[in-house]
């Protein structure tokens, strides 16, 4: 669990750490959209968790320089596309994502970068190209 919580950090960094180095400051607050196929109490994941904690630790307060756009599928992966196209209109700077919410991210955008865990073969399921160059 704690190496798939380094995972989408890193992959998340990698996505916010030019935001943070901009020699211009940002005319607007990233926003993340977090679809979650199921839901999250305080306490009940430490994969969410750990991600809150690694954006802490990069600089990012919810709601101060960040925004988190939350969404849960609440065990019931038929809403899942209609999240994540609710997600892309607001619209988003990255998809954050995991398990049978990741198909449904794909589907909802080419534009979007997206972020996840939790998936058994994106090189079979056509998710990524390869595992070196995702």
């Amino acid at each position: 669990m704690k190496t798939l919580a380094l995972t989408v950090m890193c992959a998340l960094s990698l996505f916010l750490a030019p935001l943070a180095v901009t020699a211009q400051p940002r005319s607007t607050v990233p926003r993340i959209g977090i679809l979650i196929p199921g839901t999250i109490t305080e306490g009940s994941n430490p994969l969410w968790e750990a991600f809150q904690q690694g954006l802490h630790d990069l600089g990012y307060l919810e709601g101060t320089n960040i925004v988190l756009e939350y969404r849960f599928a609440a065990g019931q992966d038929e809403r899942l596309p209609a999240l994540a196209a609710e997600l892309v209109r607001l619209p988003v700077d990255v998809l954050v994502t995991a398990g049978t919410g990741v198909l449904a991210a794909k589907h909802a955008t080419a534009t979007i970068p997206i972020v996840f865990s939790v998936f058994a073969n994106p090189v079979a399921e056509g998710l990524v190209a390869s595992l070196a160059r995702p």
